[in-house]
């Protein structure tokens, strides 16, 4: 009797696999179907159901998460041409360090913007790294062909069009340093901003611009020390502590309005200061009266003061800032508090 019953669990658990359906792509046969004649969009849909990462989309018939399910059907789709579907593939390997296949999927089988503009099936923080990253191997010539005037467009694109990503700022400047032949060997470009850091420089007029190329090459962590990892990997690791010196020297001797506004926002990761940000609104740069009037508008870094923020939101519109503009209506209207259109989503 002791030796009949496990016999029996197992036949029983033989016949209950026998006759279990087996895991399926999708229990909805039709686009399962339309999926194997070629349909694209039920390709995406079945790989949607299986991606861990689109929460929103559950497997049918409490099937669970799958990512070989749906990278098996992203991938067929891609091939076919979506973009959405590249897209998912490329932020996929570019979260592995996976660069040559991630600039395969998001270069080469055009996934950099997915069928959506957006990425498609990436959060925006994701989508936005994987412009970057297109961008940046054009600029570099790592894994394709390098492109400055390429990776240019893609930066002054992705700038106009969401103006909130202030980050693209010093890598629009890199890149146009590059193309008129300013961006020469980094020790040579540092020699030659201490040079323009002297009294005698300065009492002669020495061109200082320099530093702020070379504060821009620390805030992007593109000197030498990181030579090899920009070849292995397209990523960086900046130096704030010297970025901020020389762009602070720079700002300092020029008055560069651009300058005073990189280091008041802190771009990159490199933290802001009020001051800066203050100096450059009182040189009329145009971001900067943006910031201030959201700066005296929220009370986070500033004090809370509706007539300064309405005051600076009213200069940025004159200078050309359409968020100005939204801020300056917001403000008139709604003193106290916006309750249709907060700071924090004109900022962005």
């Amino acid at each position: 009797m002791k030796k009949l019953i496990p016999m029996l669990f197992t036949a029983l658990m033989l016949s209950f696999s026998l006759n279990s359906p087996a895991k399926t792509y999708s229990a909805n046969s039709q686009d399962l179907q339309d999926a194997k004649n070629g349909d694209i969009k039920a390709m995406l849909r079945i790989a949607q159901q299986f991606d861990p990462e689109t929460k929103w989309v559950e497997p049918v018939d409490n099937q669970e998460k799958d990512i070989e399910i749906a990278f098996e059907w992203y991938q067929k789709a891609a091939e076919k041409g979506n973009g959405d579907a590249a897209s998912r593939l490329g932020h996929y390997y570019l979260d592995k360090k996976a660069y040559d296949k991630a600039a395969y999927w998001l270069i080469e089988r055009k996934g950099g913007d997915g069928e959506n503009g957006l990425g498609g099936l990436v959060s925006f923080r994701k989508w936005k790294d994987g412009v970057l990253f297109s961008a940046e191997l054009y600029r570099k010539g790592i894994v394709v062909k390098k492109d400055l005037g390429k990776a240019l467009e893609i930066y002054q694109e992705r700038h106009s069009e969401y103006s909130g990503l202030s980050e693209y700022l010093p890598l629009i400047y890199l890149t146009n340093a590059e193309i008129n032949g300013q961006l020469k060997d980094f020790n040579s470009l540092l020699k030659q901003a201490e040079k323009a850091d002297s009294k005698w420089a300065q009492w002669f007029g020495a061109n200082n611009e320099v530093m702020k190329l070379v504060g821009v090459i620390y805030l992007l962590g593109e000197y030498p020390e990181n030579a090899d990892i920009l070849t292995r990997e397209a990523t960086t690791k900046p130096d704030y502590q010297k970025a901020k010196f020389w762009l602070e020297k720079y700002a300092t001797l020029s008055n560069d309005p651009e300058t005073a506004y990189w280091l008041g926002q802190g771009l990159n990761g490199m933290k802001g200061d009020i001051k800066w940000l203050k100096k450059a609104a009182d040189l009329k740069e145009k971001n900067a009266l943006f910031e201030m009037g959201v700066a005296h508008y929220e009370g986070k870094i500033a004090i809370k003061d509706p007539d300064q923020a309405k005051h600076y939101a009213k200069l940025a519109c004159e200078e050309g800032n359409k968020r100005g503009c939204d801020l300056y209506r917001g403000v008139v209207k709604y003193p106290e508090y916006l309750d249709y259109l907060k700071a924090g989503e004109i900022m962005y």
